[in-house]
């Protein structure tokens, strides 16, 4: 069941037909009212997902982690710099490449020894350069200025006090 508003009265949809089958994104928008002749299946899935009892709706694997007292966080899609962990994959891989013995068991085990040797300094070195990427963004830098922020402003210092030194560079 899946409640909306529709002409501020809240509504109670099954997204579900009686014997069980799943509706489609056609019928459920029609029962919204919001489907129209000519609409594009692209358009449909956006409109549908501008519902705000869709966008509303977690996922069944962040529900399964919360039910469980944990926290789930997921990073936005490809934005690989923000999270340390590819940092500490593309080391291991780096390291298993330069030793490669061309053999796929072997291999599998290589890859799980090599994760756990990774240095931890390295590993909060990672999660520094990402907290540094996640803080220029979080300042509204964008393209370069986030790239010379990053290189530029280690340690202690933040990246918001660079700003009119990247200004003064241009």
């Amino acid at each position: 069941m899946d409640i909306f508003l529709k002409d501020e009265v809240r509504v109670v949809q099954s997204m579900q037909f009686e014997d069980g089958t799943p509706k489609g994104l056609k019928q459920v928008l029609s029962e919204r009212g919001l489907w129209h002749s000519g609409l594009r299946v692209e358009s449909a899935r956006d409109l549908m997902g501008l519902q705000p009892d869709f966008q509303e709706q977690k996922s069944s694997l962040a529900d399964l982690v919360e039910r469980a007292g944990h926290l789930a966080d997921f990073y936005p899609k490809y934005h690989c710099e923000l999270n340390f962990i590819e940092r500490v994959w593309a080391e291991t891989k780096g390291i298993v490449r330069k030793e490669c013995l061309f053999n796929f068991p072997k291999m599998k085990t290589q890859v799980s020894e090599t994760v756990k040797s990774i240095p931890i300094h390295h590993v909060r070195r990672y999660y520094r350069r990402a907290f540094r990427y996640l803080d220029a963004y979080y300042q509204g830098l964008n393209g370069p200025m986030v790239e010379w922020a990053v290189k530029r402003y280690r340690g202690h210092r933040k990246v918001k006090k660079g700003l009119d030194d990247f200004v003064d560079t241009m």
